[in-house]
């Protein structure tokens, strides 16, 4: 009873998720989702900085296609010597993929125009959802997901973990720094991202209760 209510748990999660990702694609245009959009972005550029530009380009530049694929090439390498089983590479590998494809679906869906308060690098392509953000949820969320269940050192793990949640905040806020997506872009991004990794552990749990 108890891992089939985690097994249900992880499929809502998915669920809820999606269904957040489409609420906050309705409301875009609505005064509250504005008043949000404005009050985080307000917060967010009064943190600028010569040194907070460089970093914040830093980690827009590790979220960026290329870096993901490197990132993904070497994380691949890492969990195939820590034993990971073909099936857990193959679910990796899976959820980083579909990341991408499902933002770009839902990008050419909503098609919703990105900010113009001075950007401060050139980005193309519709806002909703971030793909960084939603790229960095799916990929450091699966690397913590497998991570977590191959390194046996309590320490190491939640270490790898807290590593892996700080590269999703930090990517996602840098896309609001540096004027490229509004806050409400990022967080659709995160819930695309949630909504895929939660798939996945569900599916994983689902092999590993069959096998």
């Amino acid at each position: 009873m108890n891992l089939n209510m985690k097994l249900t748990r992880a499929f809502y999660i998915s669920l809820l998720s999606v269904c957040g990702l489409l609420l906050i694609a309705q409301v875009t245009d609505g005064k509250y989702m504005d008043g949000f959009d404005e009050s985080v972005i307000a917060f967010i550029t009064g943190l600028h900085s010569e040194l907070m530009t460089k970093v914040m380009l830093l980690f827009t530049a590790i979220g960026n296609g290329g870096m993901v694929v490197v990132v993904s090439l070497v994380a691949l390498f890492l969990l195939y010597k820590l034993g990971t089983s073909r099936m857990e590479l193959l679910l990796f590998m899976a959820v980083v993929i579909s990341s991408g494809l499902f933002n770009y679906l839902l990008k050419n869906v909503f098609q919703r125009m990105r900010p113009d308060f001075n950007p401060l690098v050139h980005a193309d392509g519709f806002s909703f959802p971030s793909g960084h953000s939603m790229s960095a949820f799916a990929l450091y969320g699966v690397l913590g997901f497998l991570a977590w269940l191959k390194v046996e050192n309590r320490k190491v793990r939640t270490l790898i973990l807290t590593i892996c949640i700080l590269m999703v905040l930090s990517i996602g806020t840098s896309r609001i720094y540096l004027g490229v997506h509004y806050p409400s872009d990022v967080v659709g991004g995160f819930l695309g991202g949630a909504s895929l990794l939660a798939l996945a552990v569900w599916y994983h749990q689902q092999k590993r209760t069959a096998a």
